[in-house]
């Protein structure tokens, strides 16, 4: 690291530091002091841990090398290529829960608390771009791109993909047979963020990526549908990616992109 940038990066870990105070007071009813003295984290704690790494991670790799940034705002169609692949997103996986309630695995949840989820409709806004912006940044921007400079897109869609599966699994108490779906389906998705990426920019890939996290937040956190547990393995219940139905859902939309011309 250049000597000059050294108290950058003293100035980075502070923003990062005061970045997650404002999330942990915004998103959270667990007290400051509570959260770095509490054994016992909940999940959306440790949720945040990962987003301060992924922040982290990419905050230091601006400070190596800013030209991947600097590209970011050299692309054309931003916004409209941000909006049309979010509703291209949501529209994707609202016909995946669709088809679920039509083949009986699923049910929406007749006591849904509307105003609740009017109320905390904004915090899904916010996380999922959050979200979006700081995966695509770090698993495409960075490390596909630069994995893409020195071999083939088939290597680099490969080994970017795997990565970006792994650093979805922190949790070391679910069993093997727990991990293989998901595993497999998040490796599929890297692979069609990969080519979003690829074929239509940085921003198509956030938008699409941030729809995903919209629904998913939207349907766990207001416990939008009713799971039958007989079909858990098939329809992967509020997470499709963990049933065999999401797999093969995600895995038919790849190669519908890839064919794609």
């Amino acid at each position: 690291m250049n000597s000059k940038k050294i108290p950058l990066f003293f100035v980075f870990l502070i923003l990062e530091f005061l970045f997650a105070f404002i999330l942990i007071k915004i998103f959270s009813d667990i007290s400051l002091l509570d959260f770095f003295l509490e054994e016992n984290q909940s999940e959306k704690i440790k949720t945040f841990y990962i987003i301060f790494l992924y922040i982290s991670i990419i905050s230091n790799i601006y400070l190596v090398d800013s030209t991947n940034f600097k590209l970011i705002f050299s692309e054309k169609n931003k916004l409209p290529n941000f909006f049309k692949s979010w509703l291209y997103g949501f529209s994707i996986l609202s016909f995946y829960f669709f088809i679920n309630i039509i083949l009986g695995f699923i049910s929406i949840n007749s006591n849904l608390d509307y105003i609740f989820l009017f109320e905390t409709s904004y915090k899904f806004i916010f996380i999922s771009l959050f979200v979006g912006i700081i995966e695509e940044l770090l698993f495409r921007n960075f490390i596909f791109n630069n994995i893409s400079k020195d071999t083939s897109f088939f290597k680099a869609d490969l080994i970017s993909a795997y990565i970006y599966a792994q650093a979805h699994f922190f949790n070391f108490s679910l069993g093997l047979k727990n991990i293989i779906l998901p595993f497999i389906g998040i490796f599929i998705l890297g692979r069609l963020l990969n080519k979003f990426y690829q074929k239509e920019g940085l921003f198509f890939s956030i938008g699409f990526h941030s729809s995903l996290v919209f629904i998913i937040s939207v349907v766990n956190i207001t416990n939008f549908f009713k799971i039958k547990e007989d079909y858990l393995f098939l329809s992967g219940g509020n997470s499709p990616l963990s049933g065999l139905l999401g797999v093969l859902f995600v895995f038919i939309l790849l190669q519908l992109v890839k064919s794609k011309k």
